[in-house]
């Protein structure tokens, strides 16, 4: 099964017209955990399960595509860390526009966030989302 739905993703991947990823690297001592998320355009290649994990030191990757043209790409999620606050990650890539993304954090301890967009000339533009431990002061 798994297979089969590796193998369908590829298939997806493929015939999309364009895709808008979002990349989340972990990379502090905490967990990120997915509490909601919504597209505004497009489908995801795989949909997100509510509940899942970032765990520290995994980047996981996240599809939004379109396999039709002149359709805009965009959507939020919303990553509760095990030490508190929210980071909200919101990208929309309107047809004919620029591909824009950011993640923002709210009362967050222990941990920072940023956040910038890659390949933004191409068919394939990223949000890379990035999550620190906090310098300590």
């Amino acid at each position: 099964m798994v297979q089969d739905r590796a193998e369908l993703n590829d298939a997806l991947a493929a015939q999309a017209f364009r895709t808008f990823s979002i990349q989340m690297t972990n990379s502090s001592g905490t967990v990120l955990v997915l509490q909601n998320f919504f597209l505004t355009g497009g489908s995801w290649v795989t949909p997100p399960q509510a509940g899942s994990s970032v765990n520290p030191g995994d980047t996981k990757q996240y599809d939004n595509f379109t396999d039709a043209a002149f359709t805009g790409l965009g959507g939020q999620m919303v990553f509760i860390p095990t030490t508190g606050g929210t980071i909200t990650v919101n990208w929309n890539w309107p047809w004919g526009g620029l591909a824009t993304g950011s993640a923002t954090a709210a009362n967050l301890s222990g941990i920072s966030v940023s956040s910038t967009v890659i390949n933004q000339n191409t068919s394939n533009p990223i949000l890379q989302v990035t999550i620190l431990n906090a310098p300590s002061t």
